[in-house]
């Protein structure tokens, strides 16, 4: 099962294949190999992938929910080859380091491929299904005062990572 996605460099988007034209100049396609990246989840978790389903996509990667045979459920995050091998190596870095150094909840990282030169055909991270709601599933329909609780809980997350220091810049 092969999935078929491009970016369009114009709108900066993911597109599936049914809305993307192949020949545009401002996009690139990317396949996917899909039953791959079940392979590597059941590998990784010694368990089988019994199921792979779509879950939301960002600028640069697709999102895809991997169910295990024993019901547990884990991420799949396909990446665009935008800003190759770094983008996936400094993601994957970035939320070991967040993990250590704060007390801020950030997915556990199982297994990541930085190279396209891999069965899936992508780079990609294996990592934690964190349980909860999309905020912007919900925003909407909050009360005034839940979403200042909202708020007031994001600026407490970015006064901690304001705090973290590095040895060096990049």
């Amino acid at each position: 099962m092969n999935s078929r996605i491009a970016y369009d460099f114009m709108t900066g988007s993911l597109q599936s294949q049914e809305s993307t034209e192949s020949d545009s100049e401002n996009s690139i396609e990317l396949d996917v190999n899909l039953d791959a990246l079940k392979k590597s989840a059941s590998n990784v978790f010694h368990l089988q992938c019994t199921s792979i389903q779509e879950f939301s996509e960002g600028g640069f990667h697709k999102v895809y929910i991997l169910k295990m045979e024993d019901d547990k459920e884990y991420i799949g995050r396909v990446e665009f080859p935008v800003y190759p091998q770094w983008k996936t190596e400094s993601e994957v870095a970035v939320m070991k380091y967040i993990h250590l150094n704060t007390n801020i909840p950030v997915p556990k990282v199982y297994y990541w491929n930085s190279s396209i030169n891999n069965p899936v055909g992508a780079e990609y991270i294996l990592m934690e299904h964190l349980p909860g709601i999309r905020l912007c599933d919900i925003w909407s329909d909050l009360s005034i005062k839940k979403k200042k609780t909202i708020l007031l809980k994001i600026i407490d997350i970015q006064l901690e990572l304001k705090k973290l220091t590095f040895s060096k810049i990049g």
